[in-house]
């Protein structure tokens, strides 16, 4: 089912694998080891990790506890900070929380 861009939306994770990617390529680096040193870490998530290895399984494969999602969840509450560290870009938060698909059917 195909519609004109910009007027359906389709779920799908393409477009993390491709971003994924794209961060694996400029870093150098896996992407567990891009979301651990840049996510992870500086939110004390310990006991949260990707299930998987590769990009094949991006989206939806990261376990965690329930006191590391809740680190995650105050790091978006502080607009990006957790615990004085700046982990994302007040920039970036706005763009998470913007809806990517207002006015799409």
């Amino acid at each position: 089912m195909y519609a004109a861009v910009g007027t359906s939306f389709y779920y799908g994770n393409i477009g993390l694998l491709i971003a994924g990617r794209v961060a694996e390529v400029v870093s150098g680096k896996s992407w567990q080891q891009l979301f651990k040193e840049k996510i992870a870490l500086p939110c004390k998530m310990n006991y949260t990790e990707y299930a998987f290895g590769g990009l094949q399984m991006l989206a939806g494969s990261v376990t965690s506890t329930a006191a590391d999602y809740m680190n995650f969840l105050q790091m978006i509450m502080h607009r990006g900070v957790f615990e004085g560290t700046l982990v994302l870009t007040e920039e970036a938060i706005n763009e998470m929380e913007k809806s990517q698909t207002k006015g799409i059917s």
